[in-house]
């Protein structure tokens, strides 16, 4: 179990740094959004859908980075986490 967790929790890490929100990957900023990590993961596990991922996101990043996003970029990205969730589960 603890195997999958690690498996899980590097993958989505790579998702948002890939995504990158904040725009700070490149400047070598490996670990700005481990603070979504255990988050997402329950929400995943817990089987909720994109629209509450997307909601939380949207909460989130704006409580904790003080950033208002696009609400169709929050979706398109879960939307892209609910698809390697599904695909791999």
């Amino acid at each position: 179990m603890l195997k999958d967790y690690k498996e899980n929790a590097t993958h989505l890490n790579d998702l948002l740094n890939e995504w990158d929100f904040i725009g700070v990957v490149p400047l070598g900023a490996k670990d700005e959004y481990d603070c979504l990590i255990d988050p997402v993961l329950k929400i995943l596990s817990e089987g909720k859908d994109e629209t509450d991922l997307s909601a939380y996101l949207k909460l989130f990043i704006k409580e904790h980075f003080g950033m208002e996003l696009d609400q169709k970029r929050v979706e398109n990205f879960s939307n892209g986490v609910f698809n390697w969730w599904n695909t791999k589960n």
